[in-house]
């Protein structure tokens, strides 16, 4: 069908009538959507427990989190453990946690737009692959890089190691007056791998 359009256009054109052999002696077929893009999933897994007695509260997850990108090789996965906790220490003094350690990946492209824009652009009668094995430069009206290959070939990966912790004590003056002492911290160790 492209080769139609495309034979269809040169014989209508005014200026440059020229046929390009290589468009129409081509045996390729390539659907360049179906080559980059594909069916995502979303996976959501979450357990937890709580429980207490008359002094103590507590509330513990583990959750897992996987999202898969529509463009092959690009996804973002979480992983997380939480525990809140309450304690009475005395009638005037209540300790509380809550403690969330996570860590998440995410794999992608060197930009989504380059990818897209040459898939559109490709022509389908240009190969994924060239005869050697090697993945085949997209001509268009300039020559550049197959998406096929940026999907799979470039490797820009970010992944985050995240604490955030939080400890309140309450300490009960006298009724309706309460002083409260919190302290808590936030740290993120990003890592980037790109090439």
């Amino acid at each position: 069908q492209y080769k139609d359009y495309y034979l269809q256009s040169r014989h209508n054109a005014t200026i440059n009538t020229s046929i390009d052999t290589s468009i129409t002696n081509s045996l390729s077929n390539t659907d360049w959507q179906n080559e980059i893009y594909h069916n995502a999933l979303i996976q959501n897994h979450m357990i937890s427990v709580r429980g207490g007695t008359g002094q103590s509260r507590y509330f513990t997850s583990v959750n897992y989190f996987r999202q898969d990108g529509i463009i092959r090789n690009t996804d973002f996965t979480r992983f997380s453990v939480r525990f809140n906790g309450d304690q009475a220490i005395s009638d005037r003094f209540q300790l509380s946690e809550n403690i969330l350690l996570s860590y998440n990946q995410s794999d992608g492209i060197l930009g989504d737009e380059v990818v897209s824009n040459g898939a559109a652009w490709a022509r389908p009668t240009q190969p994924v692959l060239d005869a050697g094995g090697n993945p085949s430069m997209v001509s268009l009206p300039y020559a550049r890089t197959n998406p096929r290959a940026l999907v799979d070939e470039v490797v820009n990966q970010s992944q985050n190691y995240r604490v955030v912790a939080n400890l309140v004590l309450d300490y009960k003056i006298f009724k309706g007056v309460t002083a409260k002492v919190s302290v808590g911290t936030e740290d993120n160790i990003p890592l980037t791998n790109y090439y």
